[in-house]
């Protein structure tokens, strides 16, 4: 399983034993609820096989053609060796009528070593809404660093931020970030402000497991399971 089906998963497994409706389902994975719904049939029907991508082993129906891809590299490596992708793209039209998106020609040339992409890029985060009302999203990280300029060891913060609001719901600091601070620091939490209606975190191990293969959650991930609050992770 991929890390997006993975998640789709647990939020099936979270619908299947009544913890969450369809629309709290469709709200956790930014999905109509039509799309929720269908996907469940297929949950019902297939189990977890039923999430998979149906175009898993497919291949897909824009690939180029090898002996094409062998042809434009061809060309590339005769008449353009020094050019960009984007400049070469240029001259593969005007000279050879050979139409090809630069993107598509970048990627061929970096995998047979004629572009070096630049070691640093900008990376661009896609703007989200924020939730309306507190206590819809939670945000949870956990950050380590010489909070005590030299006076104590080491040690993380946790804190647990309103997405609504940006307002510091709850923070302390621990030795390490582990399951057992991020679940001691959700129950107080919860004793303060009651229970949210889901937390968004990264996608350290504490929250997902690196193996796609494996479906179960963490040991967070089921304590939150059993809490009823939808999880929600960094793409």
């Amino acid at each position: 399983m991929s890390k997006r089906e993975l998640e789709r998963y647990t939020v099936m497994r979270q619908i299947e034993e009544q913890l969450i409706s369809r629309r709290q389902a469709a709200l956790a994975l930014n999905l109509s609820e039509r799309q929720v719904r269908r996907m469940w049939k297929d949950y019902q029907h297939l189990g977890a096989a039923g999430l998979l991508s149906k175009q898993r082993g497919r291949p897909s129906n824009r690939a180029i053609k090898a002996d094409r891809r062998a042809h434009i590299m061809k060309l590339v490596s005769t008449h353009y060796p020094d050019f960009g992708p984007t400049l070469a793209c240029e001259y593969l039209r005007r000279e050879h009528d050979c139409t090809i998106s630069s993107e598509t020609l970048r990627q061929w040339m970096i995998a047979r070593g004629r572009w070096r992409p630049k070691a640093q890029r900008t990376r661009r985060h896609h703007s989200r809404d924020r939730r309306p009302r507190l206590g819809e999203l939670v945000q949870i990280d956990g950050s380590t660093h010489d909070w005590f300029e030299g006076r104590s060891e080491k040690c993380t913060l946790i804190a647990f931020i309103d997405d609504a609001s940006s307002q510091i719901m709850a923070a302390r600091f621990f030795e390490a970030e582990t399951s057992a601070a991020y679940l001691a620091l959700l129950k107080q939490y919860i004793n303060r402000h009651g229970k949210p209606l889901s937390l968004y975190s990264d996608r350290h191990a504490i929250f997902t497991k690196h193996d796609p293969e494996d479906p179960d959650p963490t040991q967070y991930g089921r304590a939150v399971l059993q809490l009823s609050i939808l999880i929600q992770r960094d793409r």
